[in-house]
């Protein structure tokens, strides 16, 4: 799959971290509000798409706001699901 993002929040980027005056353990912590909270306000303000550190400590995750994409397509296709940390 691929898709042009033109508005990222990058969350892996210590300067956005600092900027938005949080820590890596807020957005990959157990406590869900901060993440909840800087995903609404960056959907709020259109931003497409929020990349962040993965909460289980590899790699990283990407959350797409499809419908913030304009006129481009996008038709996720889910390898597994989630629910909660002890599905990982």
């Amino acid at each position: 799959m691929e898709i042009s993002l033109d508005q990222v929040l990058d969350l892996t980027s210590s300067a956005t971290l600092e900027h938005l005056g949080i820590t890596v353990q807020q957005v990959t912590g157990a406590d869900l509000a901060i993440p909840r909270q800087i995903g609404e306000s960056a959907h709020a303000t259109g931003v497409q798409a929020v990349k962040a550190p993965s909460a289980t400590g590899v790699d990283e995750v990407i959350a797409v706001f499809p419908e913030l994409l304009g006129s481009g397509r996008f038709v996720p296709e889910p390898i597994e699901r989630w629910d909660s940390t002890n599905d990982l």
